[in-house]
Formats: C-alpha cells, structure tokens, sequence
C-alpha cells in the first residue's frame, strides 16, 4: 500500500454560527465542471440556476454562470445591486502559499510528470485570491456594473457537507463528502450538529476516488464527468475476474484502515492515450476501448471490478467515521454521490438509523452548500423538501412556442390531458411532460420528464432509440410513495432517484421496463406534498392498470441538457422519436412520428 494515509483530525471544528444571516446572498461556482448559482433571501432559497440549462452547453465546461446569476436575480425580484455578499465554494485562499507546500510534499513521495508540475503552476497562478476575485468582478461587471459586494471564498468539501447536513433534517449525523477533488482534499470525513461541521480525516489529491472512477470511465471509451453513469450501468452485465482484479487493485488499494491510490497509473507519467490515465494502466489492463467501439465482456467485467472497489473503498471511509463520531445517521455529498448503486451499497452493508444522499451531489451543489453556511445556522437542519427552483415558463410563452411551429393542440385543460395521457401510455406511446419549475440537479422528476408504461420492456429500446442514447442504458421510475413497501426491498425511501433499490420478486414484470439486470432500480419516491399535478398522473395511471409508477427519464436528446423552454422542448419533440409532449395544460402530438 502506498505509505501516504488520510490525515487524522484532532476535532478541528469550524464555528459556523458565528457568521451574520445576510439579507441577499449569491452564491456561486465558476471553475470546470457545471457552473451554477443560488440566491438566497432573508435565509431562504429562492432559485438555482444551472448554467448549462442556459447556455444549452452540456456541463457548461469553465462557463461563468452569468445567465444561472440573472435567472436567480429575476426569480427574486431583486437586482444586482440588492446583493449584500456573494459566496463562492472554492477556498482561493489557500492558494499559492498553503497549496505550494502541499504539492511540493507530494514531490518527496511520487516522481510528478511535466504535464502534472504545468497543472500545479497553473492552479497557483490561477486560483490565488487575487487572480479569483478580479476574474469574478470582470464577469459582474461586464454584465451588470458596479458596485460588486463582498466576496467570501470558502472551503470546496466544507460547502458539500453544509449541502448535504441542512438538507437532510437530520440533528446530527456524519457526513462524507467525496469528489475528484476541492483544493487539496479528495474525500472528507465530518461530524455535524448544532455547534457546526467538524472534520474528522481527509482524504488529500492524488488519493481520489473521483479520479479513480474518471480514469476507468475514459479507459472504457466514455467522457470523464459525464459518463460515469454509463460505466455504473454497465458494472451489473460484468463479472470478477482474477487478472483484472489483480490490475485494478494495484491503482486503488483498500483494507480494514482506508483505502490509497497509486498515481502513477492516473496522474503521473506518460499519458499517450487519454489525459486521464497513464501509460502503466494500459500496461496491466490492456488497449483502452474507442469511443465507439463494440463493447466487450472484457470491459463489462472492468466496469463490475470498478465498481465493486469504489464501493469496498466508500464502506471503509463510512465505517471509520460512524465509529469515530459515534452517529448513526449518514449524509453524502460530492460527485461520487452521484454513484446509485454505491449508495445502494452503504445503505444496505452499514447499520443507519437513516440515510441523506444530496441531490445535487456534483458541483452544482456546491452555490447551495456555500449559502447554507451563511443562511441557515441559526435554525435547525430543515429537510430538503424538493428540487424545483429552476425556470419556469409563462403562459405567453408556452402559446408562442406551440403556435409559432403550426402544431395541433390534442387537448388542453389539466385534468383533461391528465386522462388522456393515462390512455395514451398505457396503450404504448411514449409522452414528455413539461410542467412548472424545471427541476435541479442530473435527475428528472417528473417536471422535465419523458415518460411510458414500466411494464412493458420493449420500452427500453423505444424510449432509447427515441432519444438517441445506448440502447443497452436502464431507465428508472417514479413510484408512489404509498406503495413503495410493497414494491420494493428497503425501509429508508429516497425522493430524488438518486439510490437503488432491489424490487420485489412480485413486481419484476410490473416493472420490467424500468429493472436492472441485477434486479435493481433507481426509483423516484415521490409524494403527493412535493408534485401533486405529477402524483395525479401516477394515480391516475395505478387506477387504469394497477401500477402505481411510470417509467421516468430525462427529457433531453443524448448528449444535450436537460430542456429548459417551450420552444427547447417542442423542437426536442420534432427532432426525436417521442409520440406525445405535455406542455403545461396542453398536449400536442409529435408531427413527425
């Protein structure tokens, strides 16, 4: 094993309460993957903005949130200059001097190529206070004018913990926090209560389980950040295999006292196939797939291998601290929450009294984490009660959409197309819904929604082919909260589809189209409290056909966000195979099908 291990803490605790609430805050994210906002007002959330939902760019790679930040104004009503103070979820502070020091640490212990001394300078030319503050001042002001109010930069994995504690309701709780990496650390183990977030052990770069899990997923032929969910939907099809765990193992080591990470099959050394591993992986593995090669049951068995060690790896961190805080209740947070089936996992091997994975567990979450700290420290954890604070269309607009491309209205009226809907997806159409508040955050529920029959599993290629993704991709469903127990193995239910559940032998054909091969499915929980208009239509469709859920996916193209507009969703209409679009109280049929 490699002799660095996580950094013990001896309860350095940050005394959050001590900050003053803030009438108006912004809270934003800028760097690298998924740039987004937040507005808070008088310690309430108000909006979330996701830059890419804006700019239509998928993940907004090292966008500023410039439309994210005037959606959130407009949502309050408020304008720039209302601003008291803007958070941002990135410690600038510890840049250059106290990050200098850590990379040249690493120096003692691993031989760092040219490509990775050319990422350290960089980063400590860039993301130094000065250098962050005037970059974030220049995009304001470009924009909006001036004055621009404080800026508080703080600590990346602290946000993700406020993110998942004060949304998960919870008095107290462990919180674990895990990504590729915010400043130095990679995973972070905390207790929270009353008094704040006190950290336990990190986890610092080059030990990263994010990475780790980047670099299987670019070896397999799929985009980092982005196709992680492929290779964990690929992991049940694979099996063990000696040689590949052999492999394996030697870049990601885990036993009884944590795990550790060899860099020189990730980070540092010759990169000739992909930026993000190394010659010596392609050494003890083989020839990384292409991007459109056939997959092969070589590469089904190292995504199940994969798979299985970042869950072995995330046990052994959740144990340690659940031991050492001495809790019973677990939060998560941070990109690798994204993981269903490893969250799965930790749900079923750890012995919890409960259980909060953040739905925004990426860095989208992060504006929301950095406001908590600022907003909600003089009240307890509040549970987070739903996700739907993105855009939302005006009537104006939803008529301008449809008549300006000359479409037939089917029905119209809420409970009308409401009923039509259940005859159309239960006779085999495939239906999007478009309705109120997008929701936050990579799952849909049920708001920006394509929807069809669970039962029938011809679905799985149709829905597929109809959005133009993998046709070997599982779909999940959204399932009434009142019949969760009798469908589905477990006691702790998860509202937002971001965990999964083994279904019931009972329910297998019921739910065919939206089951695993390993007789799993990432489930949305959804109660009548947080989308009555979509409860309904579930109801409804229980009534006509006995099946309290509907096969839910996102309603977006391969490769495109999630839908934001009328006019994004009727030409995503246009450009696929869907067969029917709600669009609020209206329902329109697909004129090219």
């Amino acid at each position: 094993m490699v002799s660095i291990k996580h950094h013990q803490k001896d309860l350095i605790s940050y005394n959050i309460t001590s900050h003053t609430m803030t009438e108006a805050l912004l809270s934003i994210l800028s760097e690298n993957v998924d740039p987004s906002a937040a507005l808070f007002l008088n310690g309430e959330l108000i909006a979330i903005g996701e830059e890419e939902r804006f700019s239509r760019a998928k993940h907004a790679y090292n966008e500023f949130p410039i439309q994210a930040i005037k959606y959130c104004l407009d949502e309050g009503a408020v304008t720039f200059r209302d601003v008291d103070l803007i958070t941002y979820g990135w410690d600038a502070n510890k840049y250059p001097l106290y990050m200098a020091k850590k990379y040249l640490d690493g120096w003692q212990n691993y031989d760092k190529d040219q490509r990775t001394l050319e990422w350290e300078k960089s980063n400590l030319e860039s993301k130094n206070p000065d250098s962050m503050t005037e970059k974030i001042k220049q995009e304001l002001l470009s924009e909006f004018g001036g004055p621009i109010p404080p800026i508080k930069f703080l600590n990346h994995h602290r946000a993700h913990a406020a993110a998942a504690y004060y949304g998960s309701g919870f008095e107290s709780a462990a919180v674990l926090t895990t990504d590729g990496h915010g400043e130095e650390n990679a995973v972070v183990g905390w207790k929270a209560d009353n008094t704040g977030l006190t950290e336990v052990f990190t986890y610092e770069i080059p030990h990263s389980l994010g990475w780790f899990y980047a670099s299987i997923t670019a070896f397999l032929g799929f985009k980092p950040n982005n196709g992680e969910g492929k290779v964990m939907g690929l992991a049940p099809y694979g099996e063990e295999t000696e040689s590949i765990r052999s492999a394996l193992t030697q870049v990601l080591e885990v036993n009884d006292e944590g795990f550790s990470i060899d860099p020189s099959f990730i980070f540092y050394g010759e990169h000739n196939y992909h930026e993000r591993f190394t010659d010596q992986l392609v050494e003890v593995l083989g020839e990384p797939r292409q991007r459109d090669a056939e997959i092969t049951q070589f590469h089904r068995n190292i995504a199940h291998t994969a798979q299985n060690l970042l869950q072995e790896a995330l046990e052994t961190c959740a144990e340690s601290l659940l031991e050492q805080t001495g809790e019973t209740k677990l939060c998560l947070a941070g990109g690798v929450g994204y993981n269903c089936k490893a969250n799965m996992h930790l749900r079923e091997s750890l012995d919890l009294d409960d259980f909060f994975v953040h739905p925004l567990s990426g860095e989208a979450g992060i504006p929301l984490g950095a406001g908590h700290l600022f907003t909600d420290l003089e009240v307890s954890p509040r549970p987070l009660q739903h996700v739907y604070y993105g855009w939302e269309p005006s009537e104006d607009q939803v008529k301008k959409a449809i008549n300006s491309h000359n479409i037939e209205i089917c029905e119209e009226g809420e409970e009308s197309v409401r009923k039509k809907m259940v005859t159309l997806l239960s006779e085999g159409n495939i239906i999007a819904r478009y309705s109120g508040r997008m929701e936050c955050g990579p799952r849909a529920l049920g708001n920006r929604s394509i929807l069809a029959d669970p039962r029938n599993t011809e679905m799985v290629a149709r829905v597929n082919e109809a959005t133009k993704r993998e046709n070997w991709r599982p779909f999940a469903p959204s399932i009434l909260k009142e019949y969760a127990d009798n469908m589905l193995k477990g006691e702790i239910w998860d509202p937002f589809m971001i965990q999964t559940y083994q279904v019931k032998e009972e329910w297998l054909d019921k739910l065919a189209a939206t089951t695993h091969v390993d007789n799993t499915t990432r489930p949305q929980i959804l109660s009548k409290q947080m989308n009555e208009p979509y409860w309904l239509l579930i109801e409804n469709f229980r009534e006509q056909t006995g099946v309290p859920a509907l096969l839910n996916t996102s309603f977006n193209l391969s490769g495109e966000p999630i839908v934001r507009t009328p006019e994004e969703a009727i030409m995503t209409l246009i450009d696929s195979e869907i067969d029917y679009l709600q669009i609020e109280d209206y329902l329109i049929q697909n004129p090219t099908v």
